[in-house]
């Protein structure tokens, strides 16, 4: 799936976690994960960070036939590669340095390089 920035500002306390991580407008961005609310993608740091739908327009919406919908109790989903879903908290794990989901993100960054 891929989308383009429509505005690189929110309507509420997001916005500056927007302004930081610096969105260009009328950019495609290749979708990294779903959820109920946002897209993750890579920002201009390669760091692959949630951002809130409405901020996006999708430009192609084919999603790898090889990606789960994973259902909570809670309401919340996320439709995502089966290597995120190895922890609820995938990403959360990634950004506090598990050397192991870091490994496992960056496996399955190498094994779409091309695709």
């Amino acid at each position: 799936m891929k989308v383009r920035v429509l505005k690189n500002k929110s309507d509420d306390i997001y916005d500056d976690v927007v302004k930081q991580h610096a969105l260009i407008i009328g950019k495609e961005y290749e979708v990294l994960e779903i959820s109920d609310s946002t897209f993750r993608l890579f920002n201009g740091r390669m760091e692959p960070i949630l951002f809130d739908k409405n901020l996006f327009e999708i430009t192609d919406p084919t999603i790898s036939k090889n990606w789960i919908k994973q259902e909570y109790e809670d309401g919340e989903y996320y439709i995502t590669p089966p290597e995120f879903l190895t922890h609820r908290y995938f990403f959360e794990e990634y950004f506090d340095g598990n050397p192991d989901i870091v490994q496992q993100f960056n496996n399955y960054m190498k094994s779409i390089q091309g695709s």
